[in-house]
């Protein structure tokens, strides 16, 4: 994966596991960060079922926290470290 792309993923997973307790706001993924990824992943990650990688649906909130065949889980909320979609 390019730097670049590292990156995005790096900075919009920030966004999702922002502390509300810090800005008193909680974050609305359906508002907030499933924008970031319909631009950047549903491409491979999204609805498509034709052109879906590694069963990995990052569209639904469900299916992204949960943990996949191998144990991995894209997004682990509140925990950057243990989000494979941030080590990615």
């Amino acid at each position: 994966m390019s730097s670049g792309l590292r990156y995005f993923h790096s900075l919009a997973i920030a966004g999702l596991f922002a502390s509300s307790a810090a800005n008193a706001t909680e974050i609305d993924f359906s508002r907030e960060i499933r924008p970031l990824l319909s631009d950047k992943c549903y491409s491979c990650h999204g609805p498509d079922a034709k052109s879906l990688k590694g069963e990995l649906r990052l569209d639904l909130w469900e299916v992204a926290t949960s943990a996949a065949k191998s144990g991995a889980v894209a997004i682990v909320p509140g925990n950057t470290a243990e989000s494979e979609l941030v080590s990615e």
